[in-house]
């Protein structure tokens, strides 16, 4: 997602990129003749796999959240979810 605007999809299981019709998402992909996701060397590969650990990441940050609750919240980190549990 960028700007609330879908970039791209991906199919979990074959970890790749749904349509790779769009353009890229580099600076190539937005020039005036845009190259498309699927033609513009590994990035549509690059981009699956980044999106795919970008969940990964999230998902095992709620799971380390959700069992660090009931611990006391140290101060340290703005927005902390601890704090708001007190």
């Amino acid at each position: 997602m960028k700007n609330g605007q879908r970039l791209f999809s991906v199919w979990e299981r074959s970890r790749r990129a749904v349509s790779q019709r769009g353009p890229c998402l580099c600076t190539v992909g937005f020039g005036r003749r845009p190259v498309v996701l699927k033609s513009c060397a590994d990035h549509a590969s690059a981009a699956a796999e980044l999106a795919l650990e970008l969940n990964e990441m999230m998902i095992a940050e709620e799971r380390f959240w959700k069992s660090a609750m009931g611990s006391p919240c140290c101060g340290t980190i703005d927005g902390c979810p601890l704090a708001k549990a007190l």
